[in-house]
C-alpha cells in the first residue's frame, strides 16, 4: 500500500507546528497549506489528499521546516481506502 498523507491527527499536529514556524518568522509569504482534516477528511479523495500532501512538503522544504515532515512514523500515515 502506498502512503498517501499522515492520519487526521498527525497532519494537524504537523500543520500547528509549521504554522508556529511560520508565524515566529516573521509571517512573510503564504502560510503553509491547510490539511485536509475534519471535515475536509470526509469530502476528499485520496488523490485531493496526496495532493495536498505534497504541497505541504513542498512549502516544508522551502521555507526550512523539512525536518518537521521527515520523520513521520509510518503508523501515523494513512494507506487509502480499502477497495475490494
Amino acid at each position: 500500500m502506498q502512503e498517501i498523507c499522515p492520519n487526521p491527527l498527525m497532519w494537524n499536529k504537523v500543520y500547528s507546528t509549521l504554522k508556529k514556524a511560520w508565524v515566529e518568522s516573521g509571517g512573510a509569504g503564504e502560510q503553509p497549506p491547510k490539511p485536509l482534516v475534519v471535515d475536509l477528511w470526509a469530502y476528499s479523495s485520496d488523490h485531493e489528499k496526496a495532493e495536498r500532501w505534497q504541497q505541504t512538503l513542498s512549502w516544508a522544504l522551502n521555507h526550512s521546516c523539512y525536518s518537521v515532515v521527515a520523520d513521520i512514523a509510518t503508523n501515523d500515515m494513512y494507506t487509502g481506502a480499502v477497495t475490494a
